[in-house]
């Protein structure tokens, strides 16, 4: 989602205590309401807690030097966006040193080792046949049979290599099934019992995806997932009718972080598709403002303006047009969804 991108550039300021009072505010609502998110936020602090108050090649911490030589120098206080590219930048090298050091400790042929060995074992995991079976389900449209192999695969089998690979499928098969509550719990065991496997696929492209499902079930659980049934019943509703029914989630779940967004960019779809049965093109903002402009709910509409206002401030670098939508958006009734606003101001107004 864009307003991750924001956020999660606060997360490195803000293990070393380096963030203003509002940002920090601003950051911790975005936490309770991203799991994906607050995820990474745990495990960089984790990973920071670890790191050596010592490096045996500098033999000094990095950080308290560079501050106290800035403070002697009487720099004036930066931009928030020039302040997080020092705090990572500190923090990359810091990482990288620690790294070095625990690399040098350890045996690199143990390393090399213990490399060929799992992937040994996951060559002959018994486990790799029960994929490859429910694969072929899944294509013969045997979702119910491909459900039972890959249970039977992680309970059978919970520690072998190949266990998480399993229980990735099937969350995300549970998930394509709408069995909401079962997908939800599929992927706080991924998280849980097979965090190596959740970290690899959620640093690749693809894995987006999957931390996406996860927000999204996070922010349904409270509801018994009635916003996301919501939303896939006006997905697949007749083409005559699909906008309209958007257009009530949208109004509906004005003020949620995920859900909303995810109507607002079918509504979005419709629009471009629409065009394109007319031969015509449009832009993903003129396709926004057109579903925006179609809209005759007001919660609806000031949702779509915030969506707007993000194209503006990402994509356009238009900060000006992006602070006049988020001002009046920031003055509706809805109470989330004014929040979410405010924030975005926060934000902008870090921005050099």
């Amino acid at each position: 989602m864009r307003r991750c991108r924001h956020m999660r550039g606060l997360m490195a300021a803000a293990v070393y205590d380096d963030l203003p009072e509002r940002d920090r505010d601003a950051l911790d609502r975005h936490l309770d309401t991203c799991a994906a998110c607050r995820e990474q936020h745990e495990r960089l602090r984790a990973l920071v807690s670890q790191i050596p108050v010592t490096v045996p090649e500098l033999n000094v911490s990095l950080l308290p030097g560079v501050r106290r030589r800035l403070a002697e120098q009487e720099i004036p206080r930066r931009a928030l966006s020039r302040r997080l590219v020092y705090a990572s930048a500190v923090l990359i090298v810091v990482i990288g040193l620690s790294v070095y050091t625990v690399l040098r400790q350890s045996s690199s042929s143990t390393s090399v080792e213990s490399t060929r060995r799992a992937w040994e074992q996951a060559a002959i995991s018994p486990i790799r046949p029960l994929l490859a079976e429910a694969e072929r389900s899944v294509a013969n449209h045997r979702d119910g049979d491909a459900r039972s192999l890959l249970i039977k695969a992680v309970e059978t089998y919970p520690q072998d290599p190949l266990a998480g690979e399993a229980q990735r499928r099937l969350a995300d098969l549970a998930f394509a099934q709408q069995d909401y509550a079962f997908a939800d719990k599929a992927y706080e065991r991924l998280a849980r019992d097979y965090n190596e496997h959740w970290i690899a696929v959620a640093e690749e492209p693809a894995g987006s995806e999957m931390v996406r499902r996860w927000n999204l079930l996070a922010e349904a659980r409270p509801s018994n997932y009635e916003s996301l049934y919501a939303f896939d019943n006006a997905r697949e509703s007749v083409e005559s009718e699909r906008f309209q029914k958007l257009e009530d989630v949208v109004a509906e779940y004005a003020g949620t972080v995920w859900v909303a967004a995810m109507a607002v960019e079918e509504m979005q779809r419709v629009v471009e598709t629409e065009a394109a049965a007319q031969n015509q093109t449009i832009s993903p903002l003129k396709a926004l403002e057109k579903a925006r402009d179609t809209c005759a709910n007001a919660a609806a509409v000031a949702r779509l303006n915030y969506e707007i206002a993000h194209v503006y401030w990402n994509d356009r670098r238009d900060g000006e047009t992006a602070r006049q939508l988020w001002v009046q958006v920031a003055q509706n009734a809805n109470v989330e969804l004014a929040q979410l606003a405010e924030d975005s101001l926060r934000l902008l107004d870090t921005r050099p």
